[in-house]
């Protein structure tokens, strides 16, 4: 179901035809991947679902575009599109309990 895709070509094309590209960098992290300086549009990333019980939050929207980031804050300003207080709250708790547990220590997730 996942699939690689040559992200600066797919930015090229899209240049090319004047579409906006947008990439969810959720999966590769920007620790792997930085999908702005390959030309993207827009990076978004959402929380992995284990911190607030859903994936449907999306808590980092990103872009080089100082036009665009303003019509991006205009939307998310009037129409809501924002993580609700209870996201914040789940996502705080799930990582002081990983830390609490130890999971966030590589060598516990690698069983040592």
């Amino acid at each position: 179901m996942l699939k690689l895709i040559d992200l600066a070509r797919v930015a090229e094309v899209a240049r090319q035809r004047k579409i906006l590209t947008v990439c969810d960098n959720t999966f590769m992290t920007p620790f792997f991947q930085k999908p702005l300086e390959l030309g993207i549009d827009v990076v978004v990333h959402s929380p992995p679902s284990i911190s607030t019980g859903t994936a449907t939050a999306w808590w980092i929207c990103r872009t080089s575009d100082q036009a665009l980031a303003e019509r991006i804050y205009f939307l998310q300003n009037a129409v809501g599109g924002v993580p609700s207080p209870m996201d914040h709250f789940s996502s705080c708790v799930a990582s002081d309990v990983a830390r609490a547990d130890g999971a966030s220590r590589p060598e516990r997730v690698q069983g040592r």
